[in-house]
């Protein structure tokens, strides 16, 4: 009976270590809020974790290009980096006809890792057609240096993975 009662507590030792071991694993993060206190959370400093609802919206296929990078990480939204805009303006005038039309807004900057250079960002752009007219804001995605347009289907898929519905 003693033998039994020893294995028991050894059994129960180990079990209370795997679990802190997986629980040490969570990320914590120390910031300073604007009164200079300081506080601890699972996001960076300065991000918002997205909703989670229009995570479960995404499909099949943003999925899989999202989870191939971070199975089951939150997308966080932060404050575009300084010069977010330039590097926006640069990729996206690259696919248009009349560059010098582009107008941008609603900047942000979007991503699963607390790395600025791993960030797309994400905003609303409008620019004229081949015709002289504007088009109406739609959504875009850049990362890497590459634009993504809500405006194609295919396209769209990256600019819904990378910044959300």
């Amino acid at each position: 009976m003693k033998g039994s009662t020893g294995f028991f507590v050894r059994l129960a030792l180990v079990a209370t270590l795997a679990g802190v071991s997986s629980y040490s694993s969570a990320q914590v993060y120390k910031c300073k809020d604007a009164a200079g206190n300081t506080t601890f959370g699972q996001v960076p400093c300065g991000g918002v974790i997205d909703d989670a609802d229009s995570q479960s919206k995404r499909s099949d296929v943003q999925e899989s290009l999202v989870s191939s990078t971070a199975p089951n990480a939150p997308r966080v939204t932060y404050p575009a980096p300084e010069g977010s805009e330039s590097k926006a303006v640069n990729a996206l005038s690259a696919k248009l006809k009349d560059p010098g039309s582009l107008q941008v807004r609603n900047l942000v900057a979007k991503g699963i890792s607390p790395d600025p250079s791993k960030w797309a960002i994400c905003g609303e752009y409008n620019a004229k057609n081949g015709f002289g007219g504007y088009v109406g804001f739609q959504r875009f995605a850049v990362i890497d240096d590459k634009a993504y347009s809500s405006g194609d289907d295919i396209q769209n898929i990256m600019v819904v993975a990378l910044c959300g519905e």
